[in-house]
C-alpha cells in the first residue's frame, strides 16, 4: 500500500477515493498514523504531537470535503429525507473524526467537554463549507483557524470566557 503525505511528516496509508465504508476510516486513519510516528520518533516533542496531528487530521478532512463538496452539501442539505441507517452512519462518521482528535489531548473534566464540542465544530462539513466557500478562507487557512480554536481551548487559554459563564 502507498502512503499518501500529511504534511509535517505524517503519513496515512494509501487511501482510495472516499466512499461507502471508506468515509468512516479516515478517523481512524489518522490517529494509527500519528501512533506509529510516535514511536518511530521517540523524542520528538510531546506538547507539539496534539497541534501536528490536528492539522494533518484537518488538511485531509477539509482535501476531502473539497472533492466531494457537491455530494455532501446535497445529502447534508437533505438530512431530514435521507433514510435513518444513512443519518445515523454520517452522525458516527463525524463522531469518529472528533474522537479520534479528541484522544491525542491530556485533557479531563468541563475542559475536555469544551475541546469536544469545540473539535465537533472543527470537523463538521458545514463549518468547512462556511469558512472555505462562503467566506472564501482557503484550506490552509481554515485549517489554521481551526487549530487556533482548539488548541486554545485544549490548553485553558479560554480561562477568561468560562469564568465569566459561571463554568
Amino acid at each position: 500500500m502507498q502512503a499518501v503525505a500529511l504534511g509535517e511528516g505524517w503519513y496515512l496509508p494509501g487511501r482510495r477515493r472516499a466512499g461507502g465504508d471508506q468515509v468512516g476510516q479516515l478517523a481512524e486513519e489518522v490517529f494509527e498514523a500519528g501512533r506509529a510516528d510516535d514511536l518511530d520518533h521517540p523524542r520528538r516533542d510531546a506538547a507539539r504531537v496534539p497541534a501536528q496531528r490536528l492539522r494533518a487530521g484537518l488538511s485531509d478532512l477539509h482535501r476531502f470535503y473539497r472533492a466531494a463538496e457537491p455530494m455532501l452539501t446535497n445529502v447534508r442539505r437533505d438530512r431530514a429525507a435521507v433514510p435513518g441507517e444513512l443519518r445515523e452512519r454520517t452522525d458516527a462518521t463525524d463522531a469518529s473524526y472528533r474522537d479520534a482528535l479528541l484522544q491525542v489531548f491530556a485533557v479531563r473534566g468541563p475542559r475536555r467537554r469544551r475541546l469536544r464540542a469545540v473539535l465537533g465544530h472543527a470537523v463538521s462539513f458545514w463549518t468547512w463549507r462556511s469558512l472555505c466557500l462562503d467566506q472564501h478562507m482557503s484550506d490552509p487557512e481554515a485549517v489554521r483557524a481551526m487549530t487556533t480554536l482548539v488548541l486554545a481551548t485544549a490548553d485553558g487559554s479560554d480561562s477568561r470566557w468560562t469564568a465569566s459563564a459561571g463554568q
